[in-house]
């Protein structure tokens, strides 16, 4: 971890890591995301879909993140100006100087953003 923010790395969260086909995932997960919101480790999010229906979801691994109270500053795909700002390399992830949400979003919200953020890198 403390190599990536040394790159400026930023970490993937995939949803596809809370399904039931990874039996046993869960409980590593949570200590990966505990770890990332202890050191202050930016993330991304994604479905990580295998199948074309589930492509940009990521409700449970939020739900997830909701559940372990993990910042949304710490999330870049989950603010569009966020992504938007790191993906046109205006300085690294970890030296952003990191602040509360003036206006936190709801579970749709954040799927939604994280859905679009998404597909723009895909274009």
């Amino acid at each position: 971890m403390q190599e990536a923010q040394h790159q400026g790395k930023l970490l993937e969260l995939n949803n596809n890591s809370t399904t039931a086909h990874r039996p046993g995932s869960l409980p590593s997960l949570k200590q990966y995301i505990l770890c990332c919101k202890a050191h202050s480790q930016r993330v991304c999010v994604a479905s990580d879909a295998h199948f074309d229906t589930m492509v940009g979801n990521v409700a449970p691994i939020m739900a997830l993140l909701d559940e372990l109270e993990f910042p949304q500053q710490l999330i870049v795909n989950l603010r569009q100006e966020t992504f938007e700002a790191l993906s046109a390399g205006q300085g690294s992830p970890h030296r952003q100087q990191m602040r509360e949400p003036s206006n936190p979003l709801t579970n749709s919200s954040k799927r939604d953003t994280i859905k679009q953020n998404n597909n723009r890198l895909l274009k």
